[in-house]
């Protein structure tokens, strides 16, 4: 979330869209750490007081103002309503979620001590205490969150209880600290990790993507009401001059992102917000063969937009390996499912979709909903 306009890829366009849009305002909070709580605003580190969006105001540096993410999902909000819009961007790259968490939420996941981080800025409750705590009396409409790099390595088997449990607490906090003026199941938005460098070996990010939806896959999920989310698998940038973990296209990231705002903030009906869900897989005959047959809910009526044949793989019984499969068919007799090639004489259990740091090429991933274009997230599904 710290990544900045000036860094992305349609840089130029925003700088010119700001100028035309005083009506969004902005403030971004310099980076700051605390060990307790800070109680007012005005002890507050900015770098940027309440100021009228302007090709200055969008246009500074590097990572410290403004938000890309932030800024093109508020300017998307005020095109689509042409109402005046606050941005506040906090945030520190790098970071934890532990250091975004009240020692509340962290006590849900039996988080109460830990070792010394090398950065402190990454100590539990930090982040909490000095660049959330301090606005939590003033009422907001909804949050949106790009973070889970940091975590990838440290405690990423329990992500799916600290990312909900932080979630839950931010509400909370936030209801009570404005007396009920901001909802108590305040929308919160995120970014499904998108992709890093294809040469790290480790299969660290396809775990967090999966955490990050409490391990259901999707949201909203009963872990995560009111959630919504944008795939950002589908993105790589492996040039960027940031590092692959940075990609410049923060466009995309937007768009997906207002999308399910619009859906479920501001109520538009019939508006696509994700793409279509893994939702299970068995096993059937055809011709003498048998194949996987993996269903997808929420597809289009008209079925799926099938992009490429890769990104499928099947586990052998017996064994916990994991094997890749192909794609081989959609038929239009069956628009919600796919069938995958079985490794011979192999009993398979299991099915993963697009687990891998980097399982497409840009805007190449196996499965998009026909309407908006929307690439479906990682999916799990065992065969019964």
């Amino acid at each position: 979330m710290a990544f900045t306009v000036g860094m992305s890829s349609t840089s130029e366009e925003e700088f010119a869209a700001a100028d035309e849009r005083p009506d969004i305002r902005l403030f971004t909070v310099k980076r700051n750490y605390s060990e307790i709580a800070v109680n007012d605003i005005q002890y507050v580190n900015i770098w940027q007081n309440w100021t009228k969006a302007s090709r200055e105001s969008v246009g500074g540096p590097n990572f410290k103002y403004f938000s890309a993410v932030c800024w093109m999902f508020g300017r998307r909000l005020y095109d689509q309503y042409k109402i005046p819009i606050g941005l506040i961007a906090t945030s520190w790259g790098g970071t934890r979620i532990e250091a975004w968490s009240s020692p509340t939420a962290l006590a849900k996941c039996k988080l109460k001590h830990h070792e010394e981080p090398k950065s402190p800025q990454n100590s539990y409750s930090v982040l909490w205490n000095a660049m959330i705590y301090p606005f939590l009396n003033m009422t907001i409409k909804g949050a949106i969150w790009y973070q889970g790099e940091a975590n990838s390595l440290y405690n990423s088997e329990i992500y799916a209880c600290t990312f909900p449990e932080m979630i839950n607490d931010w509400r909370k906090k936030w209801f009570e600290g404005t007396n009920g003026s901001t909802d108590q199941m305040l929308p919160f938005g995120f970014v499904q990790l998108a992709t890093i460098d294809p040469k790290i070996p480790e299969q660290r990010f396809p775990r967090i993507r999966y955490e990050q939806t409490a391990n259901y896959g999707y949201v909203p999920n009963p872990k995560q009401q009111n959630v919504f989310m944008a795939v950002a698998m589908d993105l790589p940038d492996d040039n960027s001059p940031y590092g692959a973990v940075h990609p410049r296209d923060k466009n995309t990231v937007a768009y997906r992102l207002s999308l399910g705002a619009r859906a479920m903030v501001y109520g538009e009906i019939n508006i696509t917000f994700q793409g279509a869900i893994m939702e299970s897989c068995k096993i059937m005959s055809m011709e003498g063969k048998s194949y996987v047959r993996v269903s997808f809910r929420g597809a289009d009526e008209e079925g799926l937009l099938i992009k490429s044949h890769d990104g499928f793989e099947v586990q052998i019984k017996g064994t916990g390996q994991w094997t890749a499969t192909k794609m081989i068919f959609s038929p239009s007799s069956d628009p919600v499912g796919i069938y995958l090639t079985i490794p011979s004489n192999q009993n398979v259990t299991a099915v993963r979709y697009a687990w891998s740091n980097r399982p497409c090429d840009y805007q190449r991933c196996a499965i998009y909903s026909l309407d908006y274009g929307l690439p479906s997230p990682p999916g799990l599904c065992f065969i019964p």
